[in-house]
Order: structure tokens, then C-alpha cells, then sequence
């Protein structure tokens, strides 16, 4: 039990960047049956102290805290870019994936940007396209910083022939910042927070007055006699 409260530590760790303990513990009595307490955790953490990936956690102001997250400013800045935000809730098999501290989900995005790069970019060298996809994800993780971005296009010397191929490579990097999970979106990916923002959004103003020609809450972009309208 001790070792799976302490994969379970690691997983929630690498998933939302710092989480309260109390949360944590909801989160884990809410999937298990053999229920813990604060004090079973740190147990689990204390026993767990000299695993090679233990340094991975650290407990901070009542919080799990990733390693990455160092100081009181990264804290803050990070609890209030966190704050009001709903928490991405797994299956536990998912949830457990990331207990491997170099797990991501290589969704269709990846997959599309890796195999535009290492066909378009890397004459077909797959090793320098995974090198490459990898480093462009934990850029994404964290910031969406074009000069970071170019920055590694630099680095593994990318001479673009066109600025047409520029922008179709830039947009396939927004398009997987886009679906990357985010520690500051409480592991919701940005367009999963779009798509709630406009739900949350749609349901505030589905009782108002709407024109049939103004375009429809629900963000489809269309107007809304021509969507949500037509079943009123």
C-alpha cells in the first residue's frame, strides 16, 4: 500500500505541477477502497525518501510540490494561476501513467508535428525528429515562447525554405501547445478550458435574450437561428 500511495504521489506530482495534500487525499479515497489519511501519505513519502526519483516530490506550505517549482515566487505565481480553475479527474489507470516521471501523452497533435518535422525538416531522420519533439514539448509545457521555440529550431540547424513552411510549422506548434496538458490549468489541456469557458459561458446566457441572427453562445461560430436556435 505504501508503495502505491507513493506512486500515486508521483503521478499526481507530474501531472499538476503542486496539488494540496488534502486534495491529493480526496483524489486517492475517491478511486480506492483502502482509504488514507495526511498521515499515511507522508508515511508513504518518508518511507519512500531514498527511491532514485524521490527528490521528484517535495511538501511545501501544506502542498505536493514537483521539484521544478523551487521558490516562494514560483509558488505563488503558480497557486494564482491555478486558482478557480476545475481539476482534469482521470480514470485511475490514466492517472497512474504519469507515476513514470517522464510520461506525457503523445496525442495526435505530437504525432503530427513529429512526423512534419522529421519528413519536412530532418530528412526523415527519426532520431533527431524524437530528440527534437521532445524538446518542443516541455517548451509548450511551460510557455508558448516563440523565441524559445526558434531557438531550438536553431539548434539542431532547421533552414526553412519558405515562410510558408514557417507558418505551417509554427501553426502545428500551437496546435499541440494547445492540447498539451498544463500544470496551470490544473492538467487540463488549453483547449479542453476553452471548450469548458464557452459551455460555462453558453449556459450563463442560454436564458437571455439571443437575436436569431447574432452568432450562437455556444461558439460554434455560427448564427443562431441556424444552430442552438433551431431546436427553440
Amino acid at each position: 500500500m505504501k508503495n502505491k500511495i507513493y506512486l500515486f504521489c508521483k503521478a499526481i506530482v507530474n501531472l499538476y505541477g503542486m496539488i494540496y495534500t488534502g486534495r491529493a487525499i480526496e483524489i486517492y479515497n475517491q478511486y480506492q477502497t483502502d482509504e488514507i489519511t495526511e498521515a499515511d501519505l507522508y508515511k508513504a513519502l518518508e518511507d519512500s525518501a531514498d527511491e532514485i526519483d524521490a527528490r521528484f516530490i517535495a511538501i511545501w506550505k501544506g502542498h505536493l510540490v514537483h521539484e521544478a517549482i523551487d521558490s516562494d515566487e514560483d509558488w505563488n505565481s503558480m497557486l494564482l494561476r491555478k486558482a478557480d480553475k476545475p481539476w482534469y479527474n482521470p480514470a485511475w489507470s490514466e492517472l497512474m501513467l504519469y507515476s513514470d516521471v517522464n510520461y506525457y501523452e503523445k496525442n495526435r497533435e505530437y504525432q503530427i508535428l513529429k512526423r512534419f518535422i522529421t519528413s519536412k525538416l530532418l530528412d526523415g531522420d527519426q532520431l533527431l525528429g524524437e530528440e527534437m519533439i521532445i524538446e518542443l514539448h516541455y517548451i509548450v509545457s511551460f510557455s508558448i515562447d516563440m523565441q524559445d521555440i526558434m531557438m531550438i529550431f536553431d539548434r539542431y540547424d532547421i533552414v526553412f525554405d519558405s515562410e510558408e513552411q514557417v507558418k505551417k510549422t509554427l501553426g502545428l506548434v500551437m496546435d499541440l501547445a494547445n492540447a498539451t496538458r498544463l500544470w496551470d490549468n490544473n492538467g487540463y489541456t488549453p483547449n479542453e478550458m476553452g471548450a469548458i469557458s464557452r459551455a460555462k459561458e453558453f449556459k450563463e446566457n442560454k436564458h437571455q435574450k439571443i437575436g436569431r441572427n447574432d452568432l450562437c453562445p455556444c461558439g460554434s461560430g455560427k448564427k443562431y437561428k441556424k444552430c442552438c436556435g433551431r431546436i427553440h
